[in-house]
């Protein structure tokens, strides 16, 4: 829980959001949709109207989904599936094909009141279509939050034995993020001094050529990945013990989201904000022009994330060199994808940034997916897709002030790369988070008939 805390104490303590009790902070709440939601969850559980419920607000509000993922083993192989968190219910709604838990389980097939996920079954109705579970607390917003974002689980799972053999390599690590975790703790008024006397121990000694002490520390990696207890509604394993399986990041499996907004089949336009640290370029692969974006983008159309001197190569039929966990993520037909990249990059000016990148790609073919549960259906064969892709831009830049120019630095070469701010930095400035809102919305303005024609029709 070390992960999820860090960050309720950043996001949802300062708005009363993150409800707390005992020494170890641990959540003491859960959340759903409004009062009528609330009300039936207490009618049916009683002990819980002592806990705080965190409800959707009374004004209308956009559908809370809220993307993580969890480890799975499939085909002989670690892979991500993805969990939807919602106000109403938590859950892999998908069937991934011979995925199986951390238990040996099959997963997927729909989810539970999210209050209840991470318990132990221990009755089940058919007929009512309800379980009686066991749980040691409830399914906090911590959880989703906190799980959602750990950005890191993906990289720990699959590069935490390299760091567990090589000690210097943590150490290193260490020595660069300790001290502003540290800082953060203590604002927050955690006693840090043991745990900084003991990374200040293992850091001396690999300065003297012993690694024991930091070979000590990397046991505790895995047990900073979020792990809950996971079970599938369509085989609820009742009065079975039910082991922790890691989650990670939804971002880690799909970054856009789009996958998971077309498991509802009433979805029939999207509009994709592409919020990243990799700019649009282009760039020779084989004496060829080749448009690089996102990693999050072309695996929806079947490719594998762009690598240089390679360029993008099909998953099917193809050696995995990049994107391993995007491997099931393709929702629309590949030929599709190069007609994306060429808009893209003519919106921009075609390497000039002009205007921002924004392509409405209509009547893309939705192309069946199992592992998200994405699939063609009577009156929703297509969708249209609005691409928005923040990218840096001139028109914008144009219009500033002096002032605000000389904060950014010149256009070709603004500070921290505007704005293409890397997510794992979340220490940005008061400056730069409001050059960012002002810079989106002035993007959605810039090209409002195009946005309002989504709703049109």
């Amino acid at each position: 829980m070390l992960w999820q805390t860090i960050i309720a104490l950043h996001l949802l303590w300062p708005y009363g959001l993150f409800p707390k009790s005992g020494s170890d902070e641990a959540p003491a709440s859960f959340f759903t949709y409004n009062e009528t939601t609330r009300d039936n969850i207490l009618k049916l559980n009683p002990a819980l109207k002592s806990e705080d419920a965190s409800l959707v607000s009374s004004n209308p509000r956009p559908y809370l989904l809220c993307n993580t993922a969890m480890f799975v083993t499939a085909n002989g192989e670690s892979q991500l599936a993805p969990v939807q968190a919602t106000s109403f219910f938590t859950g892999i709604v998908s069937e991934p094909l011979k995925a199986v838990d951390a238990n040996g389980l099959e997963v997927g097939g729909g989810g539970v009141t999210s209050f209840e996920f991470s318990s132990e079954p221990t009755a089940f109705n058919p007929t009512l279509n309800r379980v009686t579970a066991r749980q040691l607390r409830q399914w906090a917003l911590v959880d989703i939050v906190g799980s959602s974002s750990a950005a890191f689980a993906a990289s720990l799972q699959q590069y935490g034995s390299a760091l567990a053999t090589n000690p210097a390599l943590l150490s290193e690590h260490v020595r660069e993020g300790a001290p502003a975790a540290a800082n953060f703790l203590r604002r927050r008024g955690v006693d840090t001094t043991e745990g900084e006397k003991r990374l200040s121990s293992a850091l001396a000694a690999t300065l003297l050529g012993s690694f024991a002490e930091a070979e000590a520390l990397t046991s505790f990696l895995d047990a900073l990945i979020p792990a809950y207890q996971y079970w599938s509604v369509l085989k609820p394993p009742v009065e079975k013990k039910i082991g922790k399986t890691p989650f990670a990041d939804g971002g880690s499996l799909d970054n856009s989201g789009v996958a998971s907004v077309l498991a509802y089949t009433d979805v029939n336009n999207v509009i994709a904000f592409t919020n990243t640290s990799t700019p649009i370029t282009l760039v020779k692969v084989k004496h060829e022009d080749v448009i690089v974006v996102d990693d999050s983008l072309p695996p929806l159309f079947g490719y594998q994330p762009f690598v240089p001197d390679v360029g993008y190569q099909l998953y099917s039929g193809n050696r995995i060199s990049a994107g391993p966990l995007f491997q099931n993520n393709q929702v629309f037909p590949s030929e599709a994808f190069q007609d994306l990249l060429n808009n893209l990059w003519a919106a921009s000016g075609s390497g000039l940034y002009q205007n921002p990148p924004i392509y409405f790609q209509k009547g893309l073919r939705i192309q069946s997916n199992p592992w998200f549960k994405v699939a063609p259906v009577p009156g929703r064969q297509q969708v249209n897709v609005l691409w928005v892709y923040l990218e840096r831009c001139k028109t914008w830049y144009d219009q500033l002030a002096s002032s605000v120019k000389r904060e950014l630095g010149p256009f070709d070469g603004m500070v921290g790369n505007f704005p293409h701010y890397s997510v794992l930095d979340t220490e940005l400035t008061t400056t730069q988070i409001n050059l960012l809102a002002n810079y989106t919305a002035w993007v959605i303005m810039h090209a409002q008939t195009t946005f309002t024609s989504v709703f049109q029709g």
